[in-house]
């Protein structure tokens, strides 16, 4: 079910979504445009921009979905500034270091175990201008297993399921009267089922097109097999993979948010007894005069 409403959801947070890019995609034209004589102050902005960009329009996903189940309210334009401040600060924080530790990591051990001819070109000859080489490029891809790609959306799930929560909870909190939620809330909380929507949405397609390449340890360059159209449907799907993830995090978030109250709620009653309504309470004293009076 929770799978099921998030690709539903996913709709609304795409359709939501169209407008910021329209006004997002419009802007860094006009910068580009604007700078495109100074190229040393171009590459400048967009170093400074591009991850309080990204944090906003992955901010503003989340609020879609919020908003489209009507958990929060307008937003304010302080508060947008300060949850994606937020988002960066932490959420974006811990789940690079889940990144770096599954993906990198697992790349690092993989090669090394098992390819350690590529890893000693890499440790040897990767440098920023290798990188500028074409040649170097061409070889690097056709070495680099596809494999890899599947440790890559494997990393990205579990890294959405850790901070799932608490990052639809900074979603929340940039509204007006939105919750005022901590950092560390929702943490690991519905870690299960956002790891199981990310794994469906990113490592199944991937293990799929590395199977139908060649299979995991065919070059990163089989990818150019695919030809120019395909390959350009590969980022539209990831986009839409990006809403139904922003989806499924914002139900996990309403959830968590229904878990909490519930539980404080049940250890209110079991520190202070049950809560009887004051309508419950009239009926137990007209009860007890009727009988007194017999």
């Amino acid at each position: 079910m929770f799978i099921l409403r998030s690709f539903y959801l996913s709709i609304f947070v795409a359709l939501r979504m169209v407008p910021v890019l329209i006004v997002t995609g419009c802007s860094l034209y006009y910068v580009i445009n604007l700078f495109r004589s100074e190229l040393l102050a171009l590459i400048m902005i967009v170093g400074v921009i591009y991850l309080p960009l990204v944090m906003f329009l992955y901010l503003s996903a989340l609020r879609a979905g919020l908003t489209a189940l009507r958990a929060s309210g307008p937003p304010i334009l302080k508060k947008l500034w300060q949850g994606t401040i937020r988002l960066m600060r932490f959420q974006f924080m811990l789940s690079n270091m889940v990144f770096m530790l599954v993906g990198i990591g697992g790349t690092v051990v993989f090669l090394v175990t098992q390819m350690p001819e590529t890893w000693d070109m890499l440790r040897n000859q990767l440098s920023l201008k290798s990188l500028l080489d074409p040649e170097f490029v061409s070889a690097l891809t056709a070495r680099i297993p596809m494999g890899i790609l599947i440790l890559w959306a494997f990393a990205l799930s579990m890294a959405a399921g850790l901070i799932g929560v608490s990052a639809a909870a900074t979603g929340a909190f940039a509204a007006e009267r939105g919750p005022n939620h901590d950092m560390l809330w929702g943490v690991t909380e519905k870690f299960l089922p956002i790891f199981v929507l990310s794994a469906i949405v990113l490592v199944v397609p991937t293990a799929g097109l590395v199977m139908v390449l060649g299979g995991p340890m065919a070059g990163v360059d089989s990818l150019l097999a695919l030809g120019l159209a395909k390959l350009l449907l590969i980022p539209l799907y990831l986009a839409w993979a990006f809403c139904v993830i922003c989806a499924g995090k914002a139900l996990a978030y309403v959830q968590a948010v229904k878990d909490t109250d519930a539980r404080f709620q049940a250890s209110q009653d079991a520190l202070l007894g049950e809560f009887v309504q004051e309508d419950d309470l009239r009926s137990l004293r007209i009860e007890r005069q009727r009988r007194t009076e017999m």
